[in-house]
């Protein structure tokens, strides 16, 4: 298990973009830009584009933001949070999670985890199904250049 608990997690909801985004922005310590998303969550459930709802209130507090399509999740790490849309071998787009260096959050559990596959087959899997993770179908990543504020870390 990783040494990092997640604060916010989705229960119910279908709030996987923004809490695990939340959660990502919370282990670099910028608890400034987690909680705005939280006080937003009910504005971006009520859209079906929830990656880019996300996207442009980040890009509002200062964060560049890169749209990548097809995003190598294991190949291409960063230190900044890039928070990916998956694809499940069902074709399911119905799942987010969030990426920062080699760790992976995703609001259905208490503790982020290491970023291998298996722990994106079990991101992907649906009750009673045997679903494995394919792809991101899109990802957007989250970078800040110039002075980046001495409260941040692991960076």
């Amino acid at each position: 298990m990783i040494d990092f608990n997640n604060i916010f997690y989705q229960g119910d909801e279908a709030s996987c973009v923004i809490t695990s985004l939340a959660n990502a922005l919370m282990y670099i310590n910028d608890r400034k830009a987690a909680f705005h998303l939280i006080k937003q969550k009910h504005r971006c459930l009520e859209t079906t584009r929830r990656l880019q709802f996300v996207s442009a209130e980040l890009g509002k507090m200062g964060y560049r933001v890169t749209k990548i399509r097809n995003f190598d999740i294991l190949g291409n790490t960063s230190k900044w949070p890039t928070v990916c849309g998956l694809t499940g071998s069902d074709g399911g787009r119905g799942h987010a999670v969030s990426v920062c260096g080699k760790l992976l959050f995703d609001g259905n559990v208490s503790h982020a985890m290491a970023l291998t596959k298996e722990n994106l087959n079990w991101c992907c899997e649906a009750p009673d199904v045997q679903v494995e993770y394919v792809k991101v179908h899109l990802a957007y990543r989250f970078e800040m250049f110039g002075k980046i504020p001495n409260h941040f870390k692991n960076l």
